[in-house]
């Protein structure tokens, strides 16, 4: 197991990846240490470390797929909030507070996206009750 401790170490050859940075080398390694280390009276069963390994590397891959999902959500967000510049936001202020004005700014916070207000003050995304452009809420189109 040594082997496996050194890939999940800074310095062994995943450093910083952990299962994530297990080549295809780092892999045949592993499998030839564990035969090369075993009882030849007791062999341990191949078909069932061949699983665990397998198994090991499916979880890698599904969190590093969550893990890509989640950052194309927040990337998505992010576009969402910043297309939102230049038009007219109703909604509940961070403040508590009901405005409808332009939104000048987006950015992103850690609660989420923050959108700031002509008028003073800011509206996360998730507070957004209704938007107009701006030339249709000047001329009287939306209150």
């Amino acid at each position: 197991m040594s082997s496996v401790s050194a890939i999940n170490s800074p310095s062994g050859a995943g450093a910083g990846g952990g299962l994530s940075g297990l080549s295809t080398n780092d892999f045949t390694r592993i499998i030839l240490q564990e035969l090369t280390r075993q009882d030849p009276l007791a062999p341990n069963d191949s078909n069932q470390l061949m699983q665990q390994i397998a198994t090991i590397r499916s979880i890698q891959s599904n969190t590093d797929l969550s893990d890509s999902l989640m950052q194309i959500s927040s990337d998505n967000s992010f576009s969402s909030a910043a297309n939102m510049i230049g038009k007219v936001a109703t909604g509940l202020c961070t403040d508590a507070t009901r405005k409808t004005d332009e939104v000048v700014a987006a950015e992103r916070t850690s609660v989420g996206m923050l959108l700031t207000l002509a008028g003073g003050g800011t509206m996360l995304m998730y507070n957004v009750e209704g938007v107009v452009d701006k030339t249709t809420w000047q001329n009287g189109g939306v209150h």
